[in-house]
């Protein structure tokens, strides 16, 4: 089986090769995305759609026609678009806290209508579910339009045309991306199944490794009903 691993904001796929070698027996390919690791900003503008183009060109070029998918954050809102769009490339989804609905909290809103009203509030503090230092980083990396763009992603209207068998993992006290979220993406894919790790936070491949690798492995070894 090949796997493909999305890397989340701000990481690389060398971070994820320690969690991917336990993949014993099956083909793990660990992309950098355009704009981290190795792998040079194609455009500023970019925004989910574009990832996932690229990413459905880069499987090509590689002769990877179908593969189970495991994306973490802002990997897993790339790994959902394709999915979305070019279903016969995914066999299996696997998604740790990637918050693909966008829900703004009551702050956040309050904030955005100030800005609307007053111009005088600043982008980033539209922002919800990210830091404001995450977002300077970005700015200052000429990513800042990226950034926005990812987190303004919301796939809420289209989950439902998600088909193939999708792991959704979650940590209890992710404080970037609320439990809620996931709660309610499990709720919308009809052929999906929530997995929750107590005690663990966002970076759930860094913080309880073994756990989630185990629970990937069992659901990539379960046969489709």
């Amino acid at each position: 089986m090949n796997i493909v691993i999305l890397h989340g904001w701000g990481h690389s796929a060398d971070m994820w090769k320690p969690f991917a070698s336990k993949f014993h027996g099956h083909k793990v390919l660990t992309l950098d995305l355009p704009g981290f690791g190795q792998e040079k900003q194609i455009s500023p503008e970019w925004n989910i759609s574009d990832y996932a183009r690229w990413t459905a060109r880069k499987l090509k070029t590689r002769g990877v026609s179908k593969a189970a998918f495991v994306g973490h954050s802002f990997g897993g809102k790339i790994a959902t678009e394709i999915a979305l769009n070019n279903p016969k490339l995914v066999s299996k989804l696997i998604l740790i806290a990637a918050p693909v609905l966008r829900r703004p909290s009551l702050f956040t809103k309050t904030k955005i209508l100030i800005h609307r009203i007053t111009k005088k509030v600043i982008l980033r503090n539209a922002i919800n579910i990210f830091t404001n230092d995450e977002y300077r980083d970005a700015h200052e990396n000429k990513m800042g339009k990226i950034f926005v763009n990812s987190v303004n992603y919301d796939a809420t209207s289209k989950l439902q045309r998600i088909s193939m068998p999708t792991l959704i993992v979650w940590g209890e006290d992710d404080k970037d991306a609320p439990l809620f979220i996931a709660r309610e993406m499990n709720k919308l894919i009809k052929n999906s199944r929530l997995e929750i790790l107590r005690k663990t936070g966002h970076n759930i491949y860094l913080e309880n490794p073994n756990i989630l690798f185990g629970i990937i492995k069992k659901f990539l070894d379960e046969k489709d009903n």
